[in-house]
């Protein structure tokens, strides 16, 4: 992903100047179509919060531009994943304890509808801010990732794999997520039909799964997306 974004903003340095060197009168901006839909393959998330990470991140989007405005809306899909002890060392004996690592599975699809305006830079770059709403299924599932025995300083790997987990979950639980994305971002125009985006987002909501709730009030993340008109 760092290596796209580099080559990304390699070729946003020569296109402007590629436009630089044009007539004024090519106004790109000004002939990008109405309708936009794209698609984003990667996600990177966690960027202040290292126990979580992502996988399997997809997101589907269609913009409707009206003058400087334009209104969103999206599908998408990703899977976060975390391993943790949750301080479950059970001892057996004098000298023998034992340690039970769970890896926690947890998929999301959902949609978010929003709105957002455009604000030109260049003829081929704008910057734009808005806000989105969004709401997410949840299947979560909880996975025995290890277990050790610790001898007093030596410890043995006696069960599982840390790497990988079984297709068995140890239990399933469902709930959903609601809240609002704050946005920004800038988009590389390569031509009146394609073009490139980098986005920046500020969520904050409210995830309920079985019996529990938490209220999440910021977590960053950023993506790419390659989007087509018509």
């Amino acid at each position: 992903m760092k290596k796209l974004i580099v080559v990304l903003s390699l070729i946003f340095c020569f296109t402007n100047q590629s436009f630089s060197e044009t007539s004024d009168s090519l106004q790109l901006t000004s002939k990008v179509k109405r309708n936009e839909i794209g698609i984003s393959l990667r996600g990177m998330n966690n960027l202040t919060n290292s126990n979580w990470s992502m996988s399997d991140f997809i997101t589907l989007s269609y913009k409707r531009k009206i003058n400087d405005f334009a209104l969103r809306f999206a599908l998408y899909h990703y899977t976060k994943e975390k391993v943790e002890s949750y301080n479950n060392l059970i001892k057996v004996n004098d000298s023998i304890l034992i340690l039970t690592y769970y890896k926690t599975k947890t998929d999301y699809l959902g949609a978010k509808i929003g709105i957002e305006r455009d604000v030109k830079i260049s003829n081929n770059l704008v910057f734009f801010y808005g806000i989105d709403v969004f709401y997410s299924n949840i299947k979560e599932e909880h996975f025995v990732s290890s277990v050790w025995y610790i001898y007093g300083n030596e410890i043995e790997k006696i069960n599982g794999n840390a790497d990988s987990f079984s297709n068995n979950p140890d239990n399933t639980s469902f709930g959903y997520e609601v809240g609002i994305n704050p946005i920004a971002g800038i988009t590389q125009y390569f031509s009146p039909v394609c073009s490139a985006t980098l986005e920046f987002s500020f969520l904050s909501y409210y995830t309920k799964i079985k019996d529990t709730s938490r209220t999440t009030p910021l977590d960053e993340r950023l993506k790419l997306t390659i989007s087509f008109g018509f």
